[in-house]
């Protein structure tokens, strides 16, 4: 009778440890299963060979007449430029004397340039590191400790990374052009490394069973070739071109380049600082306020059309064409849009691309699985850096771009806007939302000269915008 007790204890515990077993596999089971459905609801980023939108579009002889127009406006402004500096004070500047200010310090910029690329190496031999470790322990608690040790240093190097260079811009106080280029490039870099180290060491955080798989890391030269490659979201292979480099093609998109930031001097020195230039120094009259408002409404339209011109395509096909990569739809057809969500999307496809890859999708794996609540996060997280770099490079606080932003155009995108109307009041978003950025920052940078604090003010006084001790000062 004992022994049949015994046999049939054995029998309920083996079945017991199986129905276990077979519960935990469920569980894993239904875990890779929601995963996968989440992942089949996001799309994925392929890259394939496809020229510049505007490269197609130029192959017309409309849009060709257009870029023509722009050319011969650009001769003109130019020749303008050297009567008027000739005539005036005998002397040829062609915007040097605002270049020269707005690149001050250079050679610390490159420095920390060079510091960043240093630290993006170190990200590189780090996951290297990593990989050879974890294979040492599969389970237990190692595994664990390992990757936040990994994730610690990871999220370290990437913040020390940003404050190298908001530290060096406010102690050599770079201005906005040294500033700008600087910020902007800490902001590439931190996009591709994160990029990196989620695709290799992220993966082991994906709940399925493959999860403990060995993981491969790219060679030293595909990691160098991410970085100065004209993309954002990170994969072992591109496409690129085995035709020899169109020195033709390079030679027209630096001269381009060179040509939009004349652009933007001119701007500049004939708009914007004849206008705020003495805001503060005199008493402040709200009929001057609305009109320099209203003066700022073409001009800055221009520079930000010239602006994106620059960057997305001067200066992405200039790089796209010196390392043979062939994926060039940096944007699409951004100025038909209808909407701001569709604006947002085709405006800037290289951050877009990462924001949806590394933020979007993994708020909605891993956070909370609402469309809502991801694109509110996405939109916040570039505000909040567009903030950070346009505040950090004038050397001021005053997060209007936050408020136009992130808040408002946030609205807007869940507003239904479609065909002509739309793409009207979306253009009336952009002049109107561009007009009110130059205006405000430029009277809070004329303000912060013309209306200085004392050192001894506290936090609070301190995050006052200028423009409004200069109102109670002059007032």
């Amino acid at each position: 009778m004992s022994s049949n007790k015994k046999e049939e204890t054995k029998e309920d515990s083996k079945k017991s440890n199986s129905e276990v077993d077979d519960t935990i596999t469920i569980e894993n089971d239904n875990v890779a299963t929601t995963i996968e459905s989440k992942n089949a609801i996001l799309h994925e980023k392929i890259f394939k060979p496809a020229d510049s939108y505007l490269t197609e579009l130029l192959q017309n002889v409309h849009i060709q007449t257009l870029y023509n127009i722009f050319v011969v406006a650009a001769f003109y402004l130019l020749t303008y430029t050297i009567c008027h500096d000739y005539f005036t004070e005998a002397k040829i500047y062609l915007g040097w004397r605002t270049i020269v200010p707005g690149f001050r310090g250079l050679p610390y910029a490159l420095g920390c340039w060079f510091l960043l690329h240093f630290m993006a190496l170190l990200v590189y031999f780090g996951v290297c590191l990593w990989t050879k470790t974890h294979t040492f322990g599969v389970k237990g608690a190692f595994p664990l400790c390992l990757n936040a040790a990994f994730l610690t240093l990871c999220i370290t190097t990437l913040f020390l990374t940003f404050s190298l260079c908001a530290l060096c811009t406010l102690h050599y106080q770079f201005r906005l052009g040294c500033g700008l280029a600087l910020l902007m490039e800490s902001t590439r870099l931190i996009m591709k490394m994160h990029a990196f180290v989620r695709s290799t060491i992220g993966r082991t955080a994906d709940p399925t069973p493959t999860s403990n798989a060995p993981l491969n890391v790219a060679d030293l030269s595909h990691y160098i070739y991410f970085l100065f490659a004209p993309v954002l979201v990170y994969r072992t292979s591109y496409p690129r071109n085995s035709t020899p480099i169109r020195w033709s093609f390079v030679g027209a998109r630096i001269f381009e380049i060179l040509f939009c930031c004349f652009y933007c001097t001119f701007f500049y020195e004939q708009f914007i600082g004849p206008y705020y230039r003495q805001f503060g120094a005199t008493p402040l009259q709200w009929s001057y306020v609305i009109e320099s408002f209203h003066g700022m409404i073409l001009p800055s339209t221009m520079c930000l059309v010239i602006f994106i011109y620059m960057l997305l395509y001067s200066i992405q096909n200039l790089f796209a064409e010196l390392m043979h990569f062939s994926d060039r739809r940096f944007y699409t057809n951004w100025w038909t849009a209808t909407n701001c969500r569709e604006f947002f999307i085709k405006w800037n496809c290289l951050v877009q691309d990462w924001l949806y890859e590394y933020v979007y999708k993994d708020c909605f794996n891993y956070v909370y699985s609402n469309r809502l609540f991801c694109s509110f996060t996405v939109i916040t997280i570039s505000a909040v850096m567009h903030e950070i770099i346009i505040g950090m490079s004038l050397q001021l606080f005053l997060p209007i771009n936050y408020i136009c932003f992130g808040i408002i155009s946030f609205i807007l995108m869940y507003i239904p806007l479609r065909g002509r109307i739309g793409n009207l009041i979306l253009w009336l978003f952009i002049l109107v939302g561009m007009s009110l950025q130059f205006c405000l920052y430029s009277m809070e940078f004329f303000a912060k000269v013309n209306c200085p604090k004392s050192l001894n003010s506290s936090l609070v006084e301190k995050l006052v915008p200028h423009i409004w001790t200069c109102i109670q000062i002059r007032n």
